[in-house]
């Protein structure tokens, strides 16, 4: 949701701006914002950097630069928000919790 975006933007918005740069021989400048939102895109729809650079009208290689360094800033500021499971119980009791919640049949995972 909006909400769910502007408080994980809120998260990493220091950093992000660390890593912008002012508009610098012609090119477009990409606010901290888009390059938050061209992540999450690569994340949940696996779009393909050349995809994205399309999409976004950016350079392809500005957009296989940038993605490694947002990844980077949400790992380092969203670590303390969970933990990865480590054992197969961990990962079915997710599976479950899921399931319970959602009630989604023939998705990948499904019992």
């Amino acid at each position: 949701t909006k909400d769910e975006f502007n408080d994980l933007y809120e998260m990493v918005e220091s950093d992000l701006k660390k890593i912008c740069r002012k508009r610098i021989c012609g090119t477009r400048y990409i606010s901290p914002k888009e390059k938050l939102v061209i992540t999450l895109r690569h994340l949940a729809a696996g779009a393909s950097d050349k995809s994205l650079a399309q999409y976004f009208m950016i350079g392809r290689p500005t957009v296989t630069k940038m993605i490694p360094s947002v990844l980077k800033i949400l790992i380092r500021n969203l670590k303390h928000c969970g933990k990865i499971p480590k054992t197969e119980r961990e990962w079915t009791r997710i599976s479950d919790r899921f399931d319970e919640k959602w009630d989604l049949d023939h998705t990948i995972g499904k019992k």
